[in-house]
């Protein structure tokens, strides 16, 4: 059965992926379909806040149990790096760097955090083994 941090891991991964496909897909889609003006970076305000609504406290929770069940804190720093880099692109992004750069770093941000959860998640997985090695093993 799947722990709570496990499920969490999974859950947070679901949506930074969904967000890097909705940084990149929505010019493609407001430049072929104009019904789909309403998702273009001008109006995507409530979108970024509905979606850090999800990704933040998911992400969280899921590193905070995750570094508690098998003690590294590697992997909960560079998730709250992450989260910090989402959080600034989503508050202070566009203002800052404009449309196009402020994608880029919500990429980048998602990208650290997806890092961060797919090592929470084997090490979570690694520590539930009863025949384990001392050594802690990463995906990457």
């Amino acid at each position: 059965m799947k722990s709570v941090s496990q499920f969490g891991d999974q859950v947070a991964l679901t949506m930074s992926l969904l967000c890097a496909v909705h940084c990149f897909a929505t010019p493609i889609l407001v430049s072929t379909l104009p019904a789909f003006q309403a998702l273009s970076c001008e109006n995507s305000e409530s979108i970024h806040f509905w979606m850090m609504l999800g990704v933040v406290p998911s992400s969280a929770i899921s590193l905070l149990m995750g570094c508690r069940k098998h003690k590294e804190q590697t992997f909960l720093i560079i998730g709250f790096l992450g989260l910090s880099i989402l959080i600034f692109a989503s508050i202070w992004g566009h203002e800052l760097f404009g449309c196009c750069y402020e994608k880029y770093i919500t990429l980048l941000g998602s990208s650290i955090i997806s890092f961060a959860h797919i090592n929470n998640y084997f090490l979570c997985r690694h520590s539930n083994c009863k025949n384990h090695n001392s050594q802690i093993k990463t995906f990457v």
